[in-house]
């Protein structure tokens, strides 16, 4: 990803996505979106960008339905927020971003 946040500030993103390529595309889509709101930058603003992004994947994966049999994770059982969840543990993302000033 790369995306121009202002006239001084550049953001290049990197996702893995061991989800699946449909993580990693949630992940370039909303970082995107979601940078083009800091007005400027700091840690509050660096924060506030990575919580929103990781609030909005973590729906996405509780959402996300199974191929096989349309039911979404919670549907099914999985228990997103419990520490080893097959959730997490499956369908993540790792993110690389750099902030160029």
């Amino acid at each position: 990803v790369f995306n121009r946040i202002s006239k001084e500030i550049f953001l290049f993103a990197i996702f893995d996505g061991h989800g699946g390529v449909e993580v990693s595309r949630f992940c370039a889509r909303h970082i995107v979106k979601s940078s083009k709101k800091i007005k400027t930058l700091s840690i509050k603003t660096m924060n506030w960008l990575f919580n929103k992004l990781s609030n909005l994947l973590m729906n996405f994966l509780i959402l996300k339905k199974d191929k096989k049999t349309q039911k979404n994770n919670v549907e099914s059982g999985l228990q997103p927020f419990a520490g080893g969840s097959k959730v997490v543990d499956s369908v993540g993302c790792t993110g690389n971003v750099v902030l160029m000033v």
